[in-house]
């Protein structure tokens, strides 16, 4: 896509997010609310398969290390203690932390997990092994957007119908993500 047709993406994306609700709440001043869009990538990205797979295969493990972590409340405390005193968000953390542990029998806990992954396609001698997906960050506090993914879903679908036609000169990254979901 040239400058221009991607702008005008970009500028059709932020409408259809204020007349669908994908968005988040902006303080710009105090008294002052307003909205913008929640941040997003114009276009899905094209995964190879295996890579995905192999990202759902390993959820589990990680899931269970940060439900390990959770449960030990006294060694949770010991490590972030020396952040407490320069960190007020994880100082909170600790406190309601220390409030929780304790009010039940440990039995039942939810975790809310989320993963952000990059695709890496390495430059390897004699052509490269392959794009592989590496984990970049494995979130349990800020997992609120992963209820919004249905109206991305719907967001890229409108664009990749809308922009088509003015993809088909489009670099080889951007036409094989409309390709791939034509």
């Amino acid at each position: 896509l040239d400058d221009a047709a991607l702008q005008a993406m970009a500028d059709h994306a932020v409408a259809w997010c204020r007349s669908n609700g994908l968005q988040v709440l902006e303080s710009s001043a105090p008294g002052a609310v307003g909205t913008r869009p929640v941040p997003l990538s114009l276009l899905p990205a094209a995964l190879p398969a295996a890579e995905l797979r192999r990202c759902f295969s390993v959820a589990p493990t990680y899931s269970a290390l940060v439900d390990r972590v959770a449960r030990d409340g006294d060694w949770l405390r010991e490590t972030l203690a020396p952040v407490r005193g320069s960190d007020a968000f994880v100082a909170r953390l600790l406190d309601a932390h220390a409030e929780a542990d304790g009010d039940d029998d440990g039995r039942l806990m939810l975790g809310l997990h989320r993963s952000d992954y990059m695709l890496h396609d390495p430059v390897a001698p004699g052509g490269g092994g392959g794009a592989r997906i590496k984990q970049v960050e494995l979130n349990t506090v800020a997992s609120s957007f992963g209820g919004l993914s249905s109206l991305v879903s719907r967001l890229h679908a409108h664009l990749l119908r809308r922009f088509r036609r003015a993809s088909d000169g489009a670099a080889p990254g951007i036409a094989a993500v409309l390709g791939a979901n034509r």
